[in-house]
Protein backbone atom coordinates (compact mmCIF):
# COMPACT_ATOMS: atom_id res chain seq x y z
CA UNK A 1 0.00 0.00 0.00
CA UNK A 2 1.01 3.36 -0.60
CA UNK A 3 0.01 6.62 0.61
CA UNK A 4 1.43 9.74 -1.59
CA UNK A 5 -0.30 13.28 -3.71
CA UNK A 6 -2.39 11.65 -5.96
CA UNK A 7 -1.08 14.52 -8.49
CA UNK A 8 2.60 13.13 -8.03
CA UNK A 9 3.03 9.32 -7.05
CA UNK A 10 6.07 8.27 -6.52
CA UNK A 11 6.58 5.12 -8.21
CA UNK A 12 7.37 4.63 -12.25
CA UNK A 13 4.77 4.04 -15.16
CA UNK A 14 2.62 1.08 -15.84
CA UNK A 15 2.96 0.08 -12.25
CA UNK A 16 -0.59 -1.28 -10.80
CA UNK A 17 -3.43 -2.86 -11.90
CA UNK A 18 -5.86 -1.02 -9.89
CA UNK A 19 -6.03 1.93 -7.85
CA UNK A 20 -8.81 3.77 -5.43
CA UNK A 21 -9.72 7.12 -5.06
CA UNK A 22 -12.07 7.09 -2.31
CA UNK A 23 -13.93 10.47 -0.52
CA UNK A 24 -11.13 12.92 -2.23
CA UNK A 25 -12.17 14.76 -5.47
CA UNK A 26 -14.59 16.96 -3.34
CA UNK A 27 -11.17 18.47 -1.80
CA UNK A 28 -9.41 18.72 -5.24
CA UNK A 29 -10.19 21.90 -7.43
CA UNK A 30 -10.31 20.43 -11.51
CA UNK A 31 -7.06 21.11 -12.34
CA UNK A 32 -5.92 19.18 -9.42
CA UNK A 33 -8.11 16.45 -10.19
CA UNK A 34 -7.45 16.50 -13.50
CA UNK A 35 -3.68 16.14 -12.56
CA UNK A 36 -4.80 13.38 -10.56
CA UNK A 37 -7.04 11.46 -12.64
CA UNK A 38 -3.89 12.01 -14.83
CA UNK A 39 -0.64 10.82 -12.73
CA UNK A 40 -3.04 7.68 -11.58
CA UNK A 41 -3.53 6.64 -15.55
CA UNK A 42 0.18 7.00 -15.67
CA UNK A 43 1.00 4.44 -12.77
CA UNK A 44 -1.82 2.01 -14.16
CA UNK A 45 -0.85 -0.80 -16.18
CA UNK A 46 -2.48 -1.58 -19.55
CA UNK A 47 -5.75 -3.05 -18.73
CA UNK A 48 -5.28 -1.40 -14.86
CA UNK A 49 -8.74 -0.55 -13.30
CA UNK A 50 -9.17 2.68 -10.97
CA UNK A 51 -12.10 2.27 -8.50
CA UNK A 52 -13.55 5.77 -7.60
CA UNK A 53 -15.65 6.45 -5.03
CA UNK A 54 -17.17 9.88 -3.55
CA UNK A 55 -20.57 11.40 -2.46
CA UNK A 56 -22.16 13.37 -5.13
CA UNK A 57 -23.78 17.18 -5.12
CA UNK A 58 -27.06 17.07 -5.90
CA UNK A 59 -29.32 20.30 -5.23
CA UNK A 60 -32.47 18.47 -4.60
CA UNK A 61 -31.10 16.50 -1.74
CA UNK A 62 -31.90 18.07 1.48
CA UNK A 63 -29.97 15.94 3.61
CA UNK A 64 -26.90 16.51 1.70
CA UNK A 65 -26.67 19.97 1.08
CA UNK A 66 -26.67 20.21 5.48
CA UNK A 67 -23.76 17.48 4.65
CA UNK A 68 -21.75 19.69 2.03
CA UNK A 69 -21.66 22.94 4.15
CA UNK A 70 -20.47 20.67 7.07
CA UNK A 71 -17.73 19.17 4.62
CA UNK A 72 -14.19 20.09 4.58
CA UNK A 73 -14.67 19.57 1.02
CA UNK A 74 -14.78 22.79 -1.22
CA UNK A 75 -15.78 21.43 -4.34
CA UNK A 76 -18.47 18.92 -4.25
CA UNK A 77 -19.79 17.95 -7.81
CA UNK A 78 -22.28 16.07 -9.62
CA UNK A 79 -22.26 12.98 -11.38
CA UNK A 80 -22.25 14.33 -15.22
CA UNK A 81 -19.16 16.43 -13.91
CA UNK A 82 -17.21 13.90 -12.29
CA UNK A 83 -18.04 11.45 -15.50
CA UNK A 84 -16.14 14.45 -17.48
CA UNK A 85 -13.40 14.73 -15.64
CA UNK A 86 -12.96 10.63 -15.74
CA UNK A 87 -13.03 10.60 -19.20
CA UNK A 88 -10.73 12.64 -19.83
CA UNK A 89 -7.67 9.75 -18.82
CA UNK A 90 -10.36 6.70 -18.37
CA UNK A 91 -13.09 4.72 -19.86
CA UNK A 92 -16.47 4.09 -17.51
CA UNK A 93 -16.67 0.36 -17.79
CA UNK A 94 -19.55 0.71 -14.52
CA UNK A 95 -21.77 3.01 -12.83
CA UNK A 96 -23.54 2.74 -9.56
CA UNK A 97 -25.13 5.33 -7.59
CA UNK A 98 -27.12 5.15 -4.01
CA UNK A 99 -28.41 7.66 -1.57
CA UNK A 100 -28.00 7.43 2.50
CA UNK A 101 -28.16 10.48 3.61
CA UNK A 102 -25.40 12.04 0.71
CA UNK A 103 -25.53 10.37 -3.12
CA UNK A 104 -22.88 8.56 -3.66
CA UNK A 105 -21.27 7.26 -6.82
CA UNK A 106 -19.07 4.02 -7.45
CA UNK A 107 -17.43 4.25 -11.22
CA UNK A 108 -14.92 1.32 -11.81
CA UNK A 109 -12.94 3.04 -15.01
CA UNK A 110 -10.51 1.24 -17.14
CA UNK A 111 -7.13 3.06 -18.11
CA UNK A 112 -7.74 4.32 -22.00
CA UNK A 113 -5.25 2.55 -24.43
CA UNK A 114 -2.55 4.57 -25.17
Amino acid sequence: MLQASATKIPKPNNTYDLCILSAVSHHLQSSELDCALKEISRVLRPNGQLLFLDALLNADNVAGKILWALDRGSFPRSLSDLKRHLENSFVITKSKTWKIFHEYALLICSKKPS
